[in-house]
């Protein structure tokens, strides 16, 4: 069955729940990290959720490019909240659970990169 939109598709739940998670929590720094730290952590996922939404629309000769991209974006987020949890911005027990959220969307965009390839 061909999925009619990108939100139809599964690993846009997945982006959806980080997210959903994700941006409260980095609203919760302390405001003077908010602009670096909090920006690039935003970006990150950002960039994760553009370059899906993008290899979901290109031809299939392009898509690999965009699904590298976002599993390099979603290996900067994995830096930048382990970075979180060593200025004691996230505690372990939050680093797991993003960690959780991460590895789902994760798995899913290996599952995708899988087919292309």
């Amino acid at each position: 069955m061909a999925y009619s939109t990108f939100q139809e598709q599964a690993i846009y739940q997945s982006v959806e729940d980080l997210a959903a998670w994700l941006v409260p929590h980095v609203g919760q720094w302390p405001k003077w990290l908010r602009p670096t730290l909090g920006h690039h952590t935003m970006e990150a996922l950002m960039g994760v959720l553009r370059s899906l939404v993008t290899a979901y629309g290109v031809p299939k000769a392009e898509k690999l490019q965009h699904l590298r991209m976002a599993s390099a974006e979603l290996d900067g987020l994995r830096l930048l909240l382990a970075t979180a949890v060593t200025l004691r911005l996230t505690s372990r027990p939050q680093y797991a659970h993003a960690s959780g959220l991460i590895g789902n969307v994760g798995k899913q965009l290996g599952g995708w990169l899988g087919q292309v390839r």
